[in-house]
């Protein structure tokens, strides 16, 4: 069964593999995946969901470019970059 976005059981199975007892390189990991998953629905409604790119590198390419796109827009918008 795959998790869903929310699923309590995953979100508690997760606390307990990595709350307190977990290794420290793994809590680090899950706690990113957080903000990508807080991120990534901000950046699909900005600039939408699909790709231009047609070739496998340009595509990679620019997914990797929405990173840096999405964080000058926030500075813009905090007005701590003009």
């Amino acid at each position: 069964m795959r998790a869903r976005y929310g699923d309590h059981a995953v979100s508690r199975k997760m606390h307990r593999l990595l709350g307190t007892s977990g290794d420290k390189t793994s809590r680090h990991a899950y706690r990113q995946r957080w903000t990508v998953e807080t991120v990534m629905p901000i950046a699909k409604r900005c600039w939408g969901e699909a790709l231009s790119a047609r070739t496998e590198a340009t595509l990679h390419l620019q997914a990797l470019l929405k990173g840096p796109v999405y964080n000058v827009h926030r500075l813009v918008r905090l007005g701590i970059y003009a």
